[in-house]
């Protein structure tokens, strides 16, 4: 269940991240260009023309991907110790993972740019810090801390 929470928490922050940072704040993207983007890792450019259900498989693929990140936290968690003693610091530094898995990897293989300038991996990085790494670490650790020790 707390890869569940996990996923759904750092699926849903994340996601808001996007639509205000690459919306409103830098005017980048609408929503719709967003989930079709993450779509189009799969359907290819044809997820931009697809309407509808393309920006369904988007939401449904980011949230995929977050639960595939959360399942990895919580897999390592009981393993080791070293995750179990600082939330804060621990779920930085999986943010910062996730960045480098998602834009060194994922991206790259889907044929999508990663964060390519400065101010893009700085902002690209902080979201991932703060919207995925820390909500997964730290729901980890309220939830699991007690059943471990």
């Amino acid at each position: 269940m707390t890869v569940i929470w996990c996923a759904l928490a750092a699926g849903t922050l994340d996601g808001l991240a996007a639509i205000i940072v690459y919306g409103p704040v830098f005017g980048q993207a609408s929503i719709s260009k967003i989930f079709q983007g993450i779509s189009s890792g799969l359907f290819g450019r044809h997820a931009f023309s697809g309407g509808l259900p393309y920006k369904f498989y988007g939401i449904l693929l980011h949230y995929a991907i977050a639960f595939l990140f959360s399942i990895a936290y919580g897999l390592a968690y009981p393993r080791f110790p070293l995750l179990q003693k600082n939330w804060l610091r621990n779920g930085a530094l999986y943010g910062v993972i996730v960045w480098i898995v998602m834009n060194k990897l994922v991206l790259p293989m889907a044929g999508m740019p990663g964060g390519s300038t400065f101010t893009g991996v700085i902002i690209g990085m902080a979201i991932l810090i703060f919207c995925v790494g820390l909500p997964i670490a730290g729901i980890t650790q309220f939830c699991l801390s007690s059943q471990i020790k």
